[in-house]
């Protein structure tokens, strides 16, 4: 009788964890679609935004393909990689020079210099490097895919088996 009390305690108590840890996990990745999707739009949430790496000009540092999470900031300082429009693309570069209102950027894997910018032209500063969530971010810039992406997402939803009570005292 004290075993089966303890063991109906114990899952009792993974039960709660699950629950908790589900809704963590559907905040996160709300959160998660919320930026990608502001990201898509050019547009920040909450001064955050995510960029996709597209050349090997920060290599080895910055991997094509690796996402980034941008913060809009007011200081930058010489070695903070920053992204910056430069009137045809956005670009992620390393600053190696501030000189007053004046900042000039360099790609770690470049042997030249980029031509200076001014601190309007800079969107944020790189706070995070996610390496392996690169499809995500590709999926999230296609509004197309947002349909497929809602499709799938009730697919699950509905195959999720229900948790009713099986056995003698089913009702």
């Amino acid at each position: 009788m004290i075993k089966l009390i303890v063991i109906k305690e114990k899952r009792g108590n993974i039960q709660v964890i699950r629950k908790v840890l589900s809704v963590v996990m559907i905040i996160v990745i709300a959160i998660w679609f919320v930026i990608n999707i502001f990201s898509a739009m050019n547009l920040s949430f909450m001064g955050l935004r995510i960029f996709r790496i597209a050349s090997g000009s920060m290599e080895p540092y910055l991997k094509i393909n690796d996402l980034i999470l941008i913060k809009t900031v007011n200081n930058y300082k010489v070695g903070d990689v920053v992204t910056f429009y430069d009137e045809e693309a956005y670009t992620t570069h390393r600053i190696i020079d501030i000189d007053q209102d004046k900042i000039t950027t360099q790609g770690d894997n470049n042997n030249s210099k980029d031509p200076s910018i001014t601190r309007d032209k800079i969107i944020g500063k790189m706070i995070y490097r996610f390496e392996v969530l690169s499809f995500t971010s590709y999926l999230f810039s296609n509004p197309g895919s947002w349909g497929i992406l809602f499709i799938i997402g009730v697919i699950v939803i509905v195959a999720m088996p229900d948790k009713k009570p099986r056995g003698r005292h089913a009702v």
